[in-house]
């Protein structure tokens, strides 16, 4: 196959298959990150230090704030960063038609 007979909507389908595979597969990986931290706290809190004063809720209280909570909440932002990179150009029509601004603006100030 010659480079000649590969058009331009082949190379956008090959490349928004591969950008898009790379894509979900760190949304897999930052959501395994979220799962793990989780875990990890909810054993602590509820299987550890079941008897902490002021129970399971004080314990979350003062310690929502530790490293690994922070690492998995930042996860879910940058998974929830992924989900609008595959969305957005999805429902809009990229690469078939120009993308907007505000095709992509609008849907990153929410949430």
């Amino acid at each position: 196959m010659s480079s000649e007979a590969i058009s331009d909507d082949t190379f956008f389908q090959i490349n928004t298959c591969v950008g898009q595979c790379l894509v979900r597969t760190m949304m897999l990986f930052l959501v395994s990150v979220w799962l793990a931290t989780q875990a990890v706290f909810n054993e602590t809190m509820w299987i550890e230090y079941r008897g902490y004063p002021g129970g399971p809720g004080q314990y979350w209280a003062i310690h929502m704030s530790d490293w690994y909570m922070a690492f998995g909440s930042t996860a879910v932002v940058a998974a929830t960063s992924c989900y609008r990179v595959i969305i957005v150009p999805s429902v809009y029509g990229w690469p078939r038609q120009p993308l907007e601004w505000r095709s992509t603006g609008f849907p990153a100030l929410q949430g």
